[in-house]
C-alpha cells in the first residue's frame, strides 16, 4: 500500500512531543525513506507514527474484480469460475 504514496507528502507523529512533521515518501521497498519537506534531511525507518493523507484515487479498499472487455455484437456474456471449497454471492455492475 505504501508504494501508492511514493513521492507524496506524509506525516510523522511524535507521541512524546505531540508533534507532527511533514515528509515526502521517497521509498518503501526495504524500509521507509523520507525527506523532510522543509530541511530536506533524509530519515531512514523512523520510530514515529506514520500518518498517511487521504487514499489515492486508484486504490480500491473493497475487494473487487474489474474486467475490461471489447464491445461485441451481443449483449450476453458468460462468466465461469473454477473453485474448490469456495462460496460467495456476487452482484455485477456494467459500465459502458
Amino acid at each position: 500500500m505504501l508504494e501508492k504514496y511514493i513521492d507524496q507528502n506524509v506525516y510523522l507523529f511524535d507521541k512524546e512531543k505531540k508533534e507532527r512533521k511533514e515528509y515526502r515518501l521517497l521509498s518503501a521497498a526495504s524500509g521507509l525513506v523520507l525527506e523532510h519537506t522543509e530541511t530536506k534531511q533524509i530519515v531512514l525507518d523512523p520510530s514515529e507514527e506514520l500518518i498517511l493523507p487521504k487514499l489515492p484515487g486508484e486504490l480500491i479498499v473493497k475487494p473487487a474484480l474489474i474486467w475490461k472487455i471489447r464491445p461485441a455484437k451481443t449483449d450476453q456474456f458468460n462468466v465461469s469460475y473454477l473453485t474448490k471449497g469456495l462460496e460467495w454471492e456476487s452482484k455485477y455492475v456494467v459500465e459502458s
